[in-house]
């Protein structure tokens, strides 16, 4: 992408969210959310992980189901930080399937982007890891709005050297690579 030269850009100090454009049938939409740890209400042995209640669980899922339709307009692949494992991206994706994040507000959830989530663990223990949601929604019969055709973590197994000798992964969240 190149800037437009005669394009002047503000910065502007204690901005609101707001939503994104609502896009055309034609456009292409890609988004990324932080979902700032969002943890399941299960205990994971594998993780150092919050347990959520399960009511605060599916509030939380309702709330993000939310932004996600309202603000992100449920874009054709979401990549997703911060989301404790597949199980948990899976809730949250069935909930913006399930258009829940109506409960807050009526009718801010449109349509079923019927969305297929995609994650790898990764390295770190307090399971934050990186996932897509990918709309699989049809544009014509037959016809998803995206079709992914592999997924696979980049340099999972990369190591950090440190000036004096010590040796870490680099990662606690590898790269997740969509074709």
């Amino acid at each position: 992408l190149l800037p437009d030269q005669n394009k002047l850009f503000g910065i502007v100090s204690a901005a609101n969210p707001r939503a994104v454009h609502t896009p055309a049938a034609t456009d292409i939409t890609i988004g990324q959310f932080n979902l700032r740890k969002l943890n399941n209400d299960v205990d994971d042995a594998e993780t150092k992980e919050t347990v959520m209640t399960a009511s605060a669980y599916s509030l939380r899922l309702a709330k993000t189901a939310n932004a996600i339709c309202v603000y992100a307009k449920s874009p054709d692949i979401l990549g997703v930080t911060q989301v404790e494992n597949m199980s948990t991206l899976t809730d949250l994706a069935a909930s913006v399937n399930s258009r829940s994040g109506n409960i807050l507000f009526p009718n801010a959830c449109k349509f079923d982007p019927e969305y297929r989530p995609y994650l790898i663990r990764g390295n770190g223990l307090n399971g934050a890891d990186i996932g897509f949601m990918v709309s699989t929604a049809e544009v014509r019969r037959g016809v998803p709005r995206v079709v992914v055709l592999s997924h696979h973590q980049l340099d999972k197994s990369a190591v950090f050297f440190h000036p004096d000798g010590r040796a870490e992964s680099l990662y606690d969240q590898p790269p997740l690579l969509l074709r």
